[in-house]
């Protein structure tokens, strides 16, 4: 779950027999250092489970987390989102490419994903769009 106010993403474990979420580990989307005003609004996982992706509004970037056997995250990398106010995030089929909607700041920015690592690294120049929100892949 991503929490919005917070700028953290909170892990859940799931109980079967009871079909209760239980609380688990809560890890920040920001760096230490940070000290503006920054919001979540969105998470994605790659299609292998290997890696989670997280906006950050305000601060402008996404934070990328390695997620491990048990569902534990560790936390990669925070990368600039290329634009004001990262909303959306989209993942490709194949988990090669995360697009990333900046909705304030009217552009789409494509990231090429390291299958190895989960590093996000920019392809080409962001596309100006007028606020884009929402991305959807068919």
């Amino acid at each position: 779950v991503i929490n919005e106010l917070k700028n953290s993403i909170t892990e859940f474990d799931y109980n079967p027999e009871s079909g209760m979420l239980i609380e688990g580990q809560t890890i920040s989307t920001l760096p230490e250092d940070f000290t503006g005003t920054s919001h979540c609004a969105d998470l994605k996982f790659t299609p292998d489970g290997k890696f989670l992706y997280g906006t950050n509004r305000g601060h402008d970037s996404i934070a990328a987390y390695q997620v491990d056997v048990q569902g534990k995250l560790t936390l990669i990398e925070i990368t600039p989102s290329l634009g004001k106010g990262p909303q959306n995030l989209a993942v490709t089929a194949d988990g090669k490419f995360l697009i990333c909607a900046n909705m304030p700041g009217n552009n789409v920015v494509v990231f090429q994903i390291d299958a190895k690592t989960g590093k996000l690294s920019p392809v080409g120049d962001p596309v100006e769009i007028s606020s884009p929100s929402c991305i959807m892949i068919r």
